[in-house]
This record gives structure tokens, C-alpha cells and sequence, in this order.
């Protein structure tokens, strides 16, 4: 006899569950955000930073993508599955100014001021920049969206269910990311000439990276 399959947890009782973990989320969200944006060595390359609470509209969202993809999540796993329930945004101005950046976010690591959930990932497209980041030991990833930014995802210990995103990327990439956002709140993912036009702007952010990179070794 075949086993009656068993029947997910409603989300209601997944976003209880993660209702329950937000002031350890947000808590040590807050202590990232504290530690990286007065380190010494942070201060002189970043712009400006962000920070973000995911709304539950948005966590309800992704639930539902993910289990439409076959990804089975419950409350037990639903913190390893949806790791950017808090994300701080480093924005720095010149391109390689990552180096550093990423350098402070291992040392941390190292220090144990939090561990490394997984190896960074670098999502970029171009060729260059690949090469750069890998050299960095970063694992690269191409999105076909044409979106750019490295990715950490840091915990302050192994059994903990607050992860905190940071998330690293430069001034021009930043502007790319926000029109890429508006065009997605306002539904035109599907229209391909606006697509069109995001891998041009891609192209131009590329363009300009590389003009401030030269600038920078001036």
C-alpha cells in the first residue's frame, strides 16, 4: 500500500514560526551592520549602506516560489531556505574597493564575530569582473537578469536561526539593482524591450566600472 503523502505545513504556521525568531533575526542583523560600517578599515571605501527587514508579503512570496519549484519547506527549515529575512547593503565607489570589503567580512569570520553560512558568491556577468572575483576566491554565478553584487550569508553560531545577508556591491551596480527593482514592482519582467534596455544599462555600468577602476589607479 502506498503511504499517503504527507501535507505541508500551512505558511501561516511558517511565518509564525519566523514571527517568533525576528528580534534574534533583526538583533543580530543590527550587530553586522554595527561591526562593519565603524570598522577602520571599512569606513574610508563605503558610500553608504542599507538595511532591510523582509516584510512578511515578501517571505509569504518566496515560500510559495520555492514550493512551486518542489523545495519542501516547513518551519524546521524554512530559516536555511529563506536567508535574507535581513540584509545589510555595503555600497562602495570604486569597483575593486570589494577587495577590502570582503577582506574585513572574512577577518570577522575569522575572529568569530560570526561564521560564513556557505562560501560568498559573486553574481556579475562580466568577464573581467570574474576574473577579479575569483581571485578573490569568490565563487562566481551569472544571472541571466544581468544583476551584479557579491553575496555573504553569516550566522553568529551553527545552531542559530538568525542569518544575516550582506550584501556588497559599487555605487554604479547599486543604481542598475534599483532600476532592475522598480521595473519588478511594477510588473515588466515580461516586457522585452525593457529587458532590452536593462542589458544596455548592464553594458553602461560595465563601461563605467571599468573608467572608475582606471581613475582609481591614478
Amino acid at each position: 500500500m502506498i503511504a499517503p503523502k504527507k501535507k505541508s505545513e500551512s505558511v501561516a504556521s511558517i511565518l509564525k514560526a519566523i514571527r517568533e525568531q525576528y528580534p534574534v533575526i533583526e538583533g543580530f542583523g543590527t550587530t553586522v551592520e554595527a561591526i562593519l560600517t565603524k570598522d577602520p578599515r571599512v569606513v574610508p571605501v563605503i558610500h553608504s549602506f542599507k538595511r532591510r527587514l523582509k516584510e512578511e508579503k515578501s517571505i509569504k512570496e518566496k515560500i510559495m516560489k520555492k514550493r512551486l519549484s518542489g523545495v519542501q519547506i516547513d518551519s524546521n527549515n524554512v530559516f536555511s531556505e529563506v536567508t535574507d529575512i535581513y540584509a545589510v547593503r555595503l555600497i562602495h565607489l570604486y569597483p575593486h574597493d570589494v577587495r577590502v570589503v570582503h577582506n574585513v567580512i572574512v577577518d570577522h569570520a575569522a575572529k568569530k564575530d560570526w561564521i560564513l553560512v556557505e562560501k560568498p558568491k559573486a553574481y556579475t556577468w562580466d568577464p573581467d569582473s570574474i576574473k577579479f572575483l575569483k581571485s578573490l576566491g569568490l565563487k562566481c554565478e551569472l544571472k541571466s537578469s544581468f544583476y551584479t553584487s557579491v553575496h555573504y550569508l553569516v550566522k553568529p553560531r551553527k545552531n542559530s536561526a538568525a542569518i544575516c545577508e550582506i550584501q556588497v556591491r559599487s555605487l554604479l551596480e547599486e543604481v542598475w539593482g534599483e532600476v532592475d527593482h522598480k521595473i519588478k514592482y511594477k510588473g515588466l519582467t515580461e516586457d522585452e524591450r525593457i529587458n532590452e534596455h536593462l542589458a544596455v544599462l548592464a553594458r553602461l555600468i560595465s563601461a563605467g566600472s571599468r573608467i572608475l577602476s582606471a581613475i582609481q589607479k591614478k
